[in-house]
Order: structure tokens, then sequence, then C-alpha cells
């Protein structure tokens, strides 16, 4: 059990940390080719303080796959691939919680 809660944190880490760098790729897209969406949405940023709104209005931008208006391959691309890294970093969260919790309360 302990094996498998180490290898799971080791990989939610790192799927955040290509989360992390793939979103930032995706904010210089909008910032270079779609500026008014880019400023509709806050400027969201990785690597610099955004209020929750800009997190959040990037978050709705993927969900409600926004990205798929703005015509770009490279922006549906790393869209559909971070769509894909949170649903599996979430029910990874989740799996793991549920695992810890499981074990712990026997």
């Amino acid at each position: 059990m302990q094996t498998f809660v180490t290898l799971s944190v080791i990989v939610l880490f790192c799927s955040f940390l290509i989360w992390l760098l793939l979103s930032h790729r995706v904010f210089k897209v909008l910032e270079m080719r779609f500026p008014k969406k880019f400023e509709s949405m806050g400027r969201p940023s990785v690597f610099s303080f955004n209020p929750l709104t800009s997190n959040l209005t990037f978050v709705k931008f993927l969900f409600n796959q926004e990205w798929r208006y703005c015509k770009d391959k490279e922006l549906k691309w790393l869209s559909q691939v971070l769509l894909i890294i949170m649903v599996l970093f979430l029910a990874g969260f989740l799996t793991v919680f549920l695992a810890f919790s499981l074990h712990n309360n026997r």
C-alpha cells in the first residue's frame, strides 16, 4: 500500500508539472494569436499571481471547448491534452485519497 501511494504521488506530481508547462504554452499561443480572447480571460499566467477568476476562466475555456472556435491546430491539440491530463489527475487524486482513507480506517 505504501508503495502504491508513493508511486501515485510521484505520478500526480509529474502530471502537475506537465500541466503547468502545457498551460504556459496555451497562454503564449492565446496571447500571440488571439489577444482579444487572452484579454477577455484576464491575461492568465502560470508563473505570476493571478486572481482566481482568471484561473477559473481558463478551466471554463477548456471544459466548454471554447478553443474550438479559435481554429488553431496547436491550441486545439494543447487544449485536448490539458483536458485529458486534468481528468486523469482528478481521477488519480481521488483514487489515492480513497485508497489512503480506506487503508487508514482498518
